[in-house]
């Protein structure tokens, strides 16, 4: 039998909106929209040092940039996001460069999606 698979890609971005509502509620929205923009900076240049990391083969460096990424995502409701981080930095850790491969193609996914799962979170507590 001869046929070809398709492999669909899909999921979304959880965001944690109690934890948000803490936010607002601790913060103010203002506050904790520029708080939320810096953290999502942050995320992004953890990403960047993880790519340049793997690229290298550099696995310290790569676990470092995990390890400050977890409380980032952490903070501003990405549970998804932290937990793959870390399933990245375990993956490094223990030098299965296939689980590797997989839970940081997965982490960059869910990097994509946090602006516009963010904004959507922001749009529904309006």
């Amino acid at each position: 039998m001869t046929g070809t698979s398709r492999l669909i890609l899909g999921g979304s971005t959880e965001i944690d909106a109690e934890r948000l509502d803490c936010l607002v509620e601790e913060m103010g929205r203002l506050a904790a929209e520029r708080m939320i923009g810096r953290a999502i900076e942050e995320i992004d240049w953890r990403l960047m040092d993880a790519r340049i990391a793997l690229r290298s083969g550099d696995r310290a460096g790569l676990r470092n940039a995990m390890r400050h990424m977890v409380p980032v995502a952490n903070t501003v409701g990405l549970p998804d996001v932290s937990r793959v981080a870390g399933d990245v930095a375990g993956a490094a850790a223990s030098g299965d460069s296939i689980a590797l491969s997989a839970t940081f193609a997965r982490l960059e996914r869910l990097c994509d999606g946090v602006v516009p799962a963010i904004g959507e979170a922001w749009a529904a507590q309006s």
